[in-house]
Parts: structure tokens; C-alpha cells; sequence
């Protein structure tokens, strides 16, 4: 929950915003635009071909998968 402080501020912040109006001061100027992307959970691997990962067991050990 926000403070009424917060509240405060957000809602003078945005009394007379309109998000239909391109921010910027200079209207022949580019808006700079920045997202990313994050994995949140890994669900399958089909495959996976490494040529530096091999299986060297040591000896008298029989798994091979996991």
C-alpha cells in the first residue's frame, strides 16, 4: 500500500499527463525505447550438441544420462 504521500505525488505528477502526447519536447525528436527479456522457467531441452561437454566417467560407473 502506498502512503498518502505517494499518492500525493503520483497523482500531482499525472494531473495533466496525456499518454496519447509523444514525451518529448522537440516533436522531430525520437523517442528511445528499451524492453528486455528474461527466461522465468526452463520447461524442455530437445536437444543439446556441445562438443566440449562429454561424458568421461570414472571408472566402475555405469550412468550415462540423467
Amino acid at each position: 500500500m502506498a502512503s498518502e504521500d505517494e499518492e500525493r505525488l503520483v497523482r500531482d505528477l499525472f494531473r495533466d499527463y496525456n499518454k496519447l502526447i509523444r514525451p518529448v519536447e522537440v516533436m522531430n525528436k525520437t523517442v528511445e525505447v528499451q524492453f528486455g527479456l528474461s527466461f522465468i522457467q526452463l520447461i524442455n531441452v530437445v536437444s543439446n550438441i556441445d562438443s566440449l561437454l562429454r561424458n568421461n566417467p570414472a571408472p566402475g560407473v555405469t550412468e550415462t544420462s540423467l
